[in-house]
């Protein structure tokens, strides 16, 4: 009996043994073939598939079997939603993509804004068309505005705007709806939502920006009705909280310096006066007086006296006819009248001033500061060791103390009128500052490594597979048990053929599949190490017969 074993110059004829293997045999080992190859090549595609994102989500049945005739010509790998028809592309390929769309006009169902205005007009076209279209544009406009917002992936805008008449003193005000699609689960920020208010109610003229109401893809109403008292509160707050950190930022540039990198903490709480005060004083100086007009009036009037009854006229002789002649010592003879009027106009010194006090003011600071003065500790040349450094005295604190005191209220503008107060104490800190310090991104997080961990993962799958599932079947499907047995008839001398005879598979010894050169191999080698004198004249003759 000749033993076999299996080896890589026989595998080609285990292989054609499958035929003469039952046909369960068969049927298990292509099974396991066929799954083993199928789940190694998902797990393959599994690690090497990209993201894809939708290109638009609003486009239509036609833009999108336009958009994937593009693709299709441009060689662009692209998906199509069962469910919904949309397009996507690789996540890495979505801006250039919709470049190379938007050179070619598409989507079609793109905003217009104002440019749709131009289509569809003809002559004729009544007013309310033209409003209708204004308005729609408008709205279009006010769309592509919104979408820039970061976290907003679409938006819908509706004007409610009123007819204007003359005829009409108060009529209805403009409103507005705005439905934000917002992008997975992120949320918008207060100052996002009024920002989107406020942008619709300055387009459209008269329109408040209370008199906008915006909700999400949830129907969540996101603009809350807030009176203006309540968002002048809130904005009052914040200016508050800005004022605070700005005066701790201070605080922490002037002492860092001195204490180290994460030993001084700072809280400054901050009480403005948010009162808007308008004052007018009208101030007069009545010492001070200066003539600013005068007007004078004289006038003088002189009358004869009258005769008594029964006196005589007396005439002076040869004089003029009816000169009267005076007597000396005559002085009721006529009546001097003088009168003096006199109007002065004095201007007195007069200062109107006109005060409006800015809100915001500050009326009192209190500042707390923590410091932290244990020294570092001292490294040991000799020991290459780390020491902890003498602890500072108390008077050493507090001249520390004192000294950072001064700095804080220059720093802030300390006003002992306004009753400002700071107080700064000394203590040593539980943790150390690099640990107080934000860690960076762990590497497990990053984007590469979890690309890296999809490839080895495939890769060790795989192997899994090949060792522990696939070869151990094809191991036992493709071993056969034979026997090989040598002819009872010894090699004739002259004869060059060598009878193998395979025994049946219920023999006593069986031996792995041998090809019938490999046996005539074996036979005739040990042909010659058994009897090589007889292998000589074989030889021979073979020679001579050639």
């Amino acid at each position: 009996m000749a033993n076999t074993t299996l080896t890589p110059s026989n595998a080609l004829a285990q292989l054609t043994s499958l035929s003469q293997l039952s046909i369960f045999r068969q049927i298990g080992f292509m099974l396991v073939f066929a799954a083993s190859i199928a789940l190694a090549f998902s797990i393959v595609m599994w690690s090497r598939d990209e993201e894809f994102t939708v290109l638009y989500p609003e486009a239509t049945p036609q833009d999108n079997a336009d958009m994937v005739n593009m693709l299709e010509q441009s060689q662009i790998k692209y998906q199509i939603d069962s469910r919904s028809g949309l397009v996507s592309v690789a996540s890495t390929q979505l801006q250039q993509t919709r470049l190379m769309l938007a050179n070619q006009g598409l989507p079609r169902t793109a905003h217009p804004g104002y440019k749709g205005m131009d289509e569809g007009s003809v002559i004729g076209t009544s007013n309310f068309v033209e409003q209708t279209r204004y308005n729609r544009a408008l709205e279009q406009e006010l769309v592509t505005t919104i979408k820039l917002i970061r976290g907003v992936r679409d938006a819908r805008v509706h004007l409610s705007i009123p007819k204007q008449t003359s005829f009409v003193r108060n009529g209805n005000k403009p409103s507005a709806s705005v439905m934000l699609d917002l992008v997975g689960s992120q949320s918008i920020s207060d100052n996002q939502i009024a920002g989107v208010a406020h942008l619709v109610s300055a387009s459209v003229a008269g329109m408040d920006a209370t008199d906008v109401s915006i909700v999400d893809q949830k129907g969540t109403l996101l603009s809350r009705q807030h009176d203006a008292d309540f968002q002048s509160s809130a904005e009052q707050v914040q200016f508050t909280r800005s004022l605070e950190q700005e005066y701790s930022q201070r605080i922490l540039h002037i002492l860092t310096p001195m204490v180290g990198e994460g030993k001084v903490k700072a809280q400054v709480s901050a009480d403005l006066n948010f009162t808007i005060t308008d004052t007018t004083e009208e101030n007069y100086n009545p010492s001070t007086t200066v003539l600013r007009s005068e007007q004078l009036q004289q006038e003088n009037r002189a009358t004869a006296a009258a005769p008594l009854p029964g006196d005589l006229t007396q005439t002076a002789p040869n004089g003029p006819a009816g000169a009267a002649a005076q007597t000396p010592g005559d002085t009721n003879a006529t009546n001097n009248q003088s009168r003096v009027n006199a109007t002065r106009n004095y201007e007195i010194d007069r200062s109107v001033s006109h005060h409006r006090n800015v809100p915001g003011a500050v009326t009192r600071l209190s500042v707390a500061v923590v410091v932290d003065l244990q020294p570092p500790p001292i490294l040991n040349p000799e020991t290459e060791q780390y020491a902890p450094a003498p602890a500072l005295t108390p008077a050493q604190i507090t001249e520390k103390v004192t000294k950072f005191t001064r700095l804080v209220k220059d720093t802030i503008g300390f006003s002992e009128a306004r009753g400002d107060s700071v107080n700064i104490i000394s203590d040593t800190f539980t943790q150390d500052a690099a640990l107080m310090e934000s860690t960076p991104q762990p590497i497990w997080e990053q984007a590469w490594v979890w690309r890296l961990a999809k490839l080895v993962g495939a890769s060790v799958v795989v192997l899994i597979i090949i060792f522990t599932i696939l070869r151990p079947a094809m191991t036992s499907v493709l071993k056969p048990s034979v026997t090989v047995t040598q002819t009872q008839a010894a090699p004739q001398i002259g004869s060059s053929t060598l009878h193998v005879q395979l025994a049946p598979e219920d023999a006593q010894q069986k031996l792995p599949l041998r090809s019938a050169y490999d046996e005539n191999l074996q036979l005739a080698q040990n042909l010659v190490k058994n009897e090589p004198a007889r292998a000589a004249r074989m030889i021979k003759e073979w020679v001579a017969n050639d």
